[in-house]
């Protein structure tokens, strides 16, 4: 059975989910059984690795997280990310997507090309070869095993929090509480990836319901890694060789269905 993808923006990142019911048609059991491993991929988490729903009178953090001791903030605080986020047109980049669950851990690899506002294509090369395009408007998921691509408008995408970290608003901390940590307190699983860089812990301002918090590693002039925080679960996905502000053309995130496969959506 194909594995799902956790696209994850967002971030994503954790990529794209949709808030929508999946389009029906009369099918035969294998028919349906591609249609039901298509919306599979648009879950940020299978169900069963939700975080049960949390009481008003529960605080938002766990203070006995390592994660959530207090970070030590330099002058800078979170000015730095901000800047560099709201200095940004666009970023390319290859990825490894590493989503680590109850089920183990699962890995995908690609390249990545994002622009302001809202473009996006994430091209995941294996070990399923998937297509998440947007241009803006529309967003296109070419899965190519299945032969099959789902069309839904851009504004149906809810809960991409790799992708409106990476395209979205420019001032980051609007929505989240930005603190620079100190490396020794930067999350296992996060720590390779460091370096030189600069670790921030990205705190949502508003409860959510996927996700704890986001962790960004901040190495000169790129994004080396970003990890969704989800309690149970983590998606990391590394960067490496990212260009930023190339002055990526639109038509890089226009797309054409090919002919003979079929499509879901308009």
């Amino acid at each position: 059975m194909k594995k799902t993808l956790l696209i994850s923006l967002s971030i994503a990142l954790a990529l794209p989910a949709y808030s929508q019911q999946a389009a029906t048609k009369p099918a035969d059991n294998a028919a349906a059984a591609k249609q039901a491993a298509t919306n599979s991929l648009y879950q940020r988490r299978p169900a069963a690795d939700k975080k049960p729903a949390a009481s008003t009178e529960q605080p938002a953090a766990n203070a006995e997280k390592p994660a959530d001791k207090p970070a030590a903030a330099g002058a800078a605080g979170g000015n730095a990310l901000d800047t560099f986020m709201k200095g940004t047109k666009d970023l390319q980049a290859s990825f490894t997507q590493t989503v680590y669950n109850k089920r183990g851990e699962e890995t995908s690899k690609g390249q990545m090309w994002v622009a302001k506002p809202g473009k996006f294509y994430w091209d995941y090369q294996s070990p399923n070869p998937q297509k998440i395009i947007s241009n803006g408007k529309k967003v296109y998921h070419y899965d190519i095993d299945l032969e099959q691509i789902s069309i839904r408008g851009r504004d149906e995408l809810v809960g991409d929090v790799a992708v409106e970290l990476l395209n979205g608003e420019d001032n980051i901390s609007r929505n989240y509480n930005i603190d620079r940590v100190v490396k020794n307190l930067t999350p296992p699983r996060l720590q390779k990836w460091v370096g030189n860089g600069v670790t921030y812990r990205l705190k949502p301002k508003t409860r959510q319901e996927e996700y704890d918090a986001l962790w960004v590693i901040l190495d000169g002039n790129s994004i080396s890694a970003v990890m969704i925080d989800g309690g149970s679960s983590q998606t990391i996905l590394n960067f490496t060789n990212m260009k930023r502000n190339v002055g990526i053309p639109a038509s890089q995130f226009e797309f054409t269905p090919p002919k003979g496969v079929d499509v879901v959506g308009k």
